[in-house]
């Protein structure tokens, strides 16, 4: 390999994706290439420089948009759903059964301004289908 070529190369990627990509970030799809042993069919977004390299590897290309929206919807999705699992976290629940008073639950559930008193059970549905 010659490295002086190689880095021209690069280069060249370089300022053409400057062009491309005023904000600096690309979007690129990895490419099966067995000796790097990458994975193909994933979306990632690069700085330009990190982008010319990868694509001068070819080991990625630019992703196209459409591949660009399903990353960004995939990473909205995955947002939400940590956001609520990290909620329900937060979140204690407690059956009450008859005979138990407000005095004999400590810290029930975690209401606002209300720590530590007994709430009723109110089942929800979760909308994730």
């Amino acid at each position: 390999m010659d490295l002086r070529q190689y880095f021209a190369d690069k280069r060249e990627k370089e300022a053409e994706l400057k062009q491309r990509f005023p904000d600096g970030v690309v979007h690129v799809f990895s490419l099966f290439y067995r000796e790097r042993n990458s994975t193909p069919g994933a979306v990632y977004s690069a700085t330009i420089s990190n982008a010319a390299r990868v694509i001068t590897d070819g080991t990625h290309r630019v992703a196209e948009d459409s591949e660009v929206a399903e990353f960004h919807n995939r990473q909205e999705r995955e947002l939400r759903k940590n956001a609520r699992n990290e909620q329900a976290k937060r979140q204690q629940y407690m059956v009450v059964t008859s005979g138990m008073t407000p005095e004999d639950v400590i810290n029930s559930t975690v209401v606002p301004g209300r720590r530590g008193t007994a709430v009723a059970a109110v089942a929800e549905e979760d909308d994730e289908d």
